[in-house]
């Protein structure tokens, strides 16, 4: 009874009946179903946690497993042409666009002095209708004076340094890190506090290798994974 438990709720899981992070019935709901008691239940349950089609949460219950994307991360890589490439569609959403002065490790990374004039751009991005990463751009302004107009126009920050005159460019180093979110990042990405995200930063640079853009991104980890072409 239980494998045929688990059959019926993995084919409503890949017929899209139980959606990608969706939270399944609980147990007792389950049983009350298919008329057996909660450890076979339970067991079907195991067995599609083994099989990665669902994840349990202490205290909060069994979720659909969300299939992770990968966004893969080459000295040419953009976040638009990479999400093109997997038919993912994404969407960028600019959040704000601000005027700042450089502080020292924004100065530090832009190769600027400190107190120099910056544009700084946040961009929430979405897949397949879903929050994947929050990014914050800076750009010297004295460097990129139109950045703002040019994303109005094209709706891509690719695109829009393109319009700058700058059509060659790559990323220098990248890191990557993981921690916490915080109150905003939780509100914007819908990942629980108790979850990581992904932190990238990164710097691109011209074909002259002067830096163009200060780029760090907050990833939902339970969404999207990064895949490196080394």
């Amino acid at each position: 009874m239980w494998r045929q438990i688990s059959q019926v709720l993995e084919i409503e899981i890949r017929t899209n009946i139980l959606k990608p992070g969706e939270r399944l019935p609980t147990e007792q709901a389950l049983s009350e179903r298919f008329g057996v008691n909660r450890h076979t239940v339970r067991r079907a349950l195991a067995a599609l946690a083994e099989a990665g089609v669902v994840r349990a949460e202490q205290g909060r219950g069994t979720f659909v497993e969300i299939r992770l994307r990968d966004l893969q991360l080459t000295r040419f890589t953009r976040f638009s042409e990479a999400g093109r490439l997997q038919d993912q569609d994404p969407n960028c959403e600019l959040l704000e666009c601000v005027k700042l002065t450089a502080d020292q490790s924004i100065a530090a990374a832009l190769d600027i002095d400190v107190g120099e004039p910056v544009t700084r751009l946040e961009m929430l991005r979405r897949a397949e209708s879903r929050a994947v990463s929050l990014t914050t751009y800076t750009f010297a302004a004295a460097r990129s004076p139109h950045i703002k107009g040019a994303f109005d126009v094209t709706h891509s920050i690719a695109e829009a340094i393109c319009m700058g005159g700058i059509d060659d460019y790559r990323k220098g180093r990248v890191q990557v890190s993981a921690r916490s979110p915080n109150p905003y990042e939780i509100r914007l990405l819908g990942v629980p506090k108790s979850r990581p995200i992904l932190v990238t930063t990164s710097v691109d640079l011209d074909q002259n290798k002067a830096p163009i853009c200060l780029s760090i991104s907050r990833i939902h980890a339970d969404r999207m994974q990064l895949a490196f072409e080394l």
